[in-house]
């Protein structure tokens, strides 16, 4: 009680929370109110990109005129340390393919197969609807949920997944990647190594605990038929190919959206660079 009655009269402390609460919440009412989409603010609201622009440049030019000095008198400004790791988006991506290519060698070196798999939230998680590729509609069905909540959503069916895969000896490994969809609401991509008998299994499993909500919604109607392929796509790679360069634009574009060459993957489906 004494240290969490210290922390509530800390200035620090509050300062620190408004800053990550307040965009939060403000970045909510945005897409509530229609300015997160394909033809307002793409993936967030022009505001908050303007400001995470604005806080990157006053990060970097504070971390410019920070001088250390060591023993020896040798002086260093601190951006040339701190672009030596890996929040230097360079490094992060060079270390994040690196990491993906050696697990494929460990996977094809055991035998397993490899699968791509799209995973997607609910039609009430997204605040606006994608009319054709160029405009955009207020989702009826939207229940005010934040994409937190999706993180939420999709985290919590993973969780019942990999249970359901210790429970059957399925061994599973891979990387996933979470990417917003144009008005904010996150889907994950998963690169996934498998047994290849359990991979129709695995397929079974994702299928049936990701399309369990509101299966309303994907039924064909005409024929009642439920239509997986909305909520969870499954590829199986080609063990000839590359899995890694197969998600490396994934990658790429979740840290700066340039390739190992440093020049840009090219345009998104938004027809954006």
């Amino acid at each position: 009680p004494d240290s969490f009655l210290k922390r509530l009269l800390d200035e620090q402390f509050w300062r620190m929370t408004f800053r990550r609460v307040l965009p939060q919440l403000a970045e909510t009412h945005a897409r509530s109110m229609g300015l997160v989409s394909k033809t307002q603010g793409l993936y967030v609201s022009d505001y908050q990109a303007d400001a995470y622009r604005r806080q990157a440049a006053r990060s970097r030019e504070y971390l410019t005129n920070l001088i250390v000095t060591n023993e020896d008198g040798y002086s260093e400004s601190v951006l040339k340390f701190a672009d030596s790791t890996v929040s230097n988006p360079r490094n992060r991506y060079s270390e994040l393919m690196v990491r993906m290519s050696g697990t494929e060698r460990i996977a094809k070196a055991l035998g397993f197969v490899s699968l791509f798999v799209t995973l997607t939230c609910p039609s009430r998680f997204h605040a606006i609807k994608l009319i054709g590729k160029r405009k955009t509609h207020p989702n009826e069905k939207f229940d005010g949920s934040t994409p937190t909540d999706g993180q939420r959503y999709l985290t919590h069916y993973w969780a019942l997944v990999r249970a359901q895969f210790h429970r059957q000896g399925i061994k599973v490994f891979g990387f996933r990647i979470a990417e917003p969809h144009h008005d904010g609401t996150p889907h994950w991509h998963l690169l996934l190594y498998v047994r290849p008998e359990h991979a129709d299994v695995l397929t079974e499993l994702l299928t049936e605990h990701y399309t369990r909500d509101d299966q309303a919604e994907l039924r064909n109607r005409h024929s009642g038929q439920i239509k997986t392929v909305r909520r969870v796509k499954i590829k199986w790679l080609d063990p000839e190919r590359s899995a890694t360069g197969y998600v490396a634009k994934y990658i790429a574009k979740n840290v700066d959206g340039c390739g190992s060459n440093g020049e840009s993957i090219g345009m998104n489906f938004d027809g954006l660079d």
